[in-house]
This record gives structure tokens, sequence and C-alpha cells, in this order.
């Protein structure tokens, strides 16, 4: 068993240059903090894995970047010009790439979603970020502790199924948030489950726009010949295709499945109501020729019977008796009408 340790420094990391973080990082897991000032001889020492992890809102990062002579111009560009498009090209010497992560918060949010700008290359990583980055900060914490590279591009690896991860724990909370919504449905206690499956539904729908393009991306990338491919480990990065699809696809599935279960509970609500107008309609028909009787008998004009001297003194209890007789009446003819 590999024994891995952090070594902890306490190297100065300039703020006009924007480095959030840098590591050196070996096979065996073991990292180091490096600073600004200590890159170029890491980078030239070529004998682990440089990766640097910078704020390009920041103006020092974006100059300091375009200095080195290790950064090509193709990755500037791709910061200057703030794209945002999904994309993973393939050079003979490594990748550059433009990635979606999600920002950073607790709990995960997939409907906030950034853009992570990467370089890798055999031994160097560079990403860069406009806002705060969830796995990006997840590698970060693990880089701290103990994080296994063997080249930048295996490095870039990590953080895409980093990326996988945090979807497939999403897409499980989802699912299991579904399955109660399903059976608070099915039993008729429909009370808040729209906004449930509202922004589930809306989420879902976020993952698969902001995610689904890098499948398609992933698998133009293992189309590359080998020669041309940016020495990456076909077989690692196609398990990164197939667990990535996979999360993809289940999103689409809870898309779905949300969507399903709001007709029903459309539905259900929609049956709910018309029984409660079906019963408000009958108790207006069986009440409408009692009101009516009550209306004639309510009137104040010369001779309504039962009124004035020499009136019967039981004139009303005779008028409640038509009434109910009246309401009783309706609600026969409503039975055998078949009605209720």
């Amino acid at each position: 068993m590999l024994q891995a340790t952090a070594q902890k420094t306490h190297a100065y990391v300039g703020p006009e240059h924007g480095l959030i973080c840098g590591f050196e990082l070996g096979p065996d897991g073991e990292s180091r903090s490096i600073g600004i000032d200590e890159v170029a001889t890491a980078v030239a020492s070529g004998n682990r894995v440089v990766w640097l992890h910078f704020n390009a809102a920041n103006a020092g990062a974006r100059r300091w970047l375009a200095q080195q002579s290790f950064i090509p111009p193709d990755y500037m560009q791709l910061i200057e010009e703030h794209e945002t498009r999904i994309q993973l090209t393939a050079l003979p010497w490594g990748l550059i790439g433009v990635l979606s992560d999600l920002a950073y918060g607790e709990p995960v949010d997939p409907s906030e979603i950034v853009t992570v700008w990467a370089f890798a290359a055999s031994r160097i990583l560079v990403t860069a970020r406009n806002h705060a980055a969830k796995t990006a900060d997840r590698l970060r914490q693990l880089a701290r502790v103990q994080l296994e590279a063997t080249s930048g591009q295996a490095l870039l690896l990590r953080l895409l199924e980093a990326q996988a991860e945090v979807l497939r724990d999403w897409i499980a909370d989802a699912a299991h948030e579904l399955d109660h919504a399903e059976d608070q449905i099915l039993i008729g206690n429909v009370t808040r489950q729209r906004e449930t499956l509202g922004k589930t539904r809306r989420l879902a729908m976020h993952l698969r726009r902001h995610f689904g393009p890098l499948r398609g991306v992933l698998q133009k990338l293992l189309a590359v010949p080998p020669e041309r491919n940016g020495n990456i480990e076909a077989a690692a990065w196609r398990t990164l295709h197939e667990d990535l699809a996979f999360a993809v696809d289940e999103a689409a599935s809870v898309y779905e499945r949300a969507k399903l279960l709001q007709e029903e509970l459309a539905s259900r609500l929609a049956e709910a109501t018309s029984h409660n107008l079906f019963v408000l309609t009958i108790a207006t028909i069986v009440f409408l020729p009692m009101t009516l009787l009550t209306g004639i008998f309510g009137m104040n004009v010369q001779g309504v019977p039962g009124v004035g001297e020499g009136a019967p003194a039981a004139s009303f209890w005779w008028v409640m008796l038509l009434i109910v007789v009246a309401g009783a009446l309706t609600f026969l003819l409503l039975r055998l009408r078949k009605l209720i």
C-alpha cells in the first residue's frame, strides 16, 4: 500500500497573479503546494505533474499566462474571448478544452454552471475559471491530501471523473425525491409535489443542456488516431465517456419521469377540481327550487299567502314543509336520472 503524505508549504501566492492554487503531484499520490514564483522551476524540472488553477477574472492572471512560453496561444485565445462552447481539441502534445462545471456551493445546484478553460500536456495541467467551480475545488481538496497524477491529461481526466461523480450523486438524490413524490401522488396526497417536480425537471434539463455536449466531444476525441489524440490513455477516457453518457441518459430519464409525474399530478388535481365542482353543482340544483320558494314567500307585496290577519297559525310550517319537499323531489329526480 502506497504511503502518501501531503507536504505543506507556505509559498507565497501573489494575488496580482490570480493563482488560486498550485501543486506538484506525483504518481504515488504525494503532493506539494507551490507558489507562483516556483512554477517555472517546477515545470522545467519535469519530474512531477504541475497543476495550476487560476482565477481568469483576474487581469493579472491573464497577463502572467500570456507571458509563459509553455502556454499555447490557442488556450489564451479561449480565455480572452470567454469561449463557453464545450470543446476538447487534441494536439500531438496535449489537450485544450472548454468545459462546464457546477458552481461551488452546498448543496450543489445544477442550474448554476460555470466555464472552466483547461490546457493539459504531459507534465502540466492549467485550469482557469471566472467563478468558483465545484469539482475543481473538490480536486484541490484531494490534492492537499492524496492525488495521483502521471500526466496532465490524466489529471484532467480525474477532474472530469469528479464531475461525473457529482452528476451521479445529484441524479441519485433526484430519483429518491421522485420516488417519494410518486408515492404521495398515487395515494392521493397532492400537496407540494408541484414545486418539487418543477425544480427537479428544470435542473435535469440544465444537466442535459450543459453536460450532454461533452459526451459528443469525448466521442470525437476517442475517434482521433493514437498519434494525434494528445497522448491520452484511450481506455480510461473511454470509461469516462461511458460513465458520462450514463449520467446524461439518467438525467434525461429523470427529466422524462418528472414530466410524467407532473402530468399525473395535473390529472389528479383536475379530477379533484372536477369532483368539487360536481358536488357544488348538485348542491346548487337541489337548493334552487328551495331558494325559489323562499324568494317567493319572502316578497313584501300584497296578497302573499299566509300573511296578514286571519292567516293560519301553521302557515310558516306549511311553507317549510313545502321547501323540504321541493328539495327532496329535486334530489330524487337527479337520482332517477342517474346524475348523482
